[in-house]
């Protein structure tokens, strides 16, 4: 756990670090196929996956999660874990119904965008996702509350996958430690957009974060919050968090009619045309 939590030193934004490690790869036998890449022993599982070319293949969700999903775990141990991703996935959550307007010109910048647009969107970005950014990383978060067994594969790992993302990023040797910290935050600020996206795709499942984007920077009077937050509880009882294009119509016309003209045009502006 020491070499794990010295990850801060190496990275100027906290997330990961520099120590790291080679994964214990057995070399392809002949009965193999050429493309079938190297075998990972039983004893070791990884995350590290790569494509016919030798580039690693992305990782859905987060290397954390995906680390965690091949560990066997107790039942004290799954749920502490799953009480750390539910949080960390929460917050990302409410940092995206909260700058939905930001969110939005983010997606909608094209490669026509001048250069200084696009930087003044990115800062903005930078800014209001900062928070998902600071404090301990999800690896610092879960590996202490692991059984020790299960510790020690989750950050052997976490390890092999950071190694192979630098020797990456440096074409098989090894980093400076400025190179280190340059492509840890590219790494983090990557996995962190795919979070982002994958937040606003699921942002319409949920009555309350819905009402919370809609809403977002308006000045709202205790009654029209009471108002609302029954409006987006009806809203997931109704629809069991899978509702239709006219489930979000209905939404949209209570939403409105629960506030008053000025309000209504901010939120009616921020409904993709």
């Amino acid at each position: 756990m020491k070499r794990a939590l010295l990850l801060r030193s190496a990275c100027s934004l906290a997330l990961v670090g520099a120590a790291i490690a080679t994964a214990a790869i057995e070399p392809p036998t002949e009965a193999e196929p050429p493309l079938a890449g190297p075998k990972i022993r039983d004893d070791h599982p990884s995350i590290v996956e790569r494509d016919m070319t030798g580039n690693l293949r992305p990782i859905e969700f987060t290397p954390e999660r995906a680390a965690a999903a091949k560990l066997s775990l107790d039942d004290e141990a799954r749920r502490k874990f799953d009480h750390i991703i539910i949080a960390h996935r929460e917050r990302l959550d409410r940092l995206v119904a909260d700058n939905i307007d930001l969110v939005i010109r983010a997606r909608t910048a094209s490669a026509g965008t001048p250069a200084l647009g696009r930087a003044v969107i990115i800062a903005a970005a930078l800014q209001a996702f900062r928070p998902a950014l600071e404090g301990p990383s999800l690896w610092e978060q879960i590996s202490p509350v692991l059984p020790v067994a299960a510790r020690e594969r989750f950050d052997a790992m976490m390890l092999e996958y950071w190694d192979a993302v630098f020797r990456q990023a440096t074409g098989g040797r090894e980093p400076t430690t400025l190179e280190k910290s340059v492509i840890c935050v590219r790494q983090r600020l990557e996995v962190l957009g795919e979070e982002i996206r994958l937040a606003v795709d699921g942002l319409g499942n949920s009555g309350p974060l819905i009402v919370r984007a809609m809403t977002s920077g308006l000045s709202l009077s205790p009654s029209q919050r009471d108002r609302l937050s029954e409006i987006a509880r009806d809203f997931d009882t109704a629809t069991l968090h899978q509702p239709s294009g006219d489930d979000h119509k209905r939404l949209l016309l209570q939403v409105c009619a629960a506030l008053d003209e000025d309000q209504r045009k901010v939120v009616l502006s921020r409904v993709p045309r």
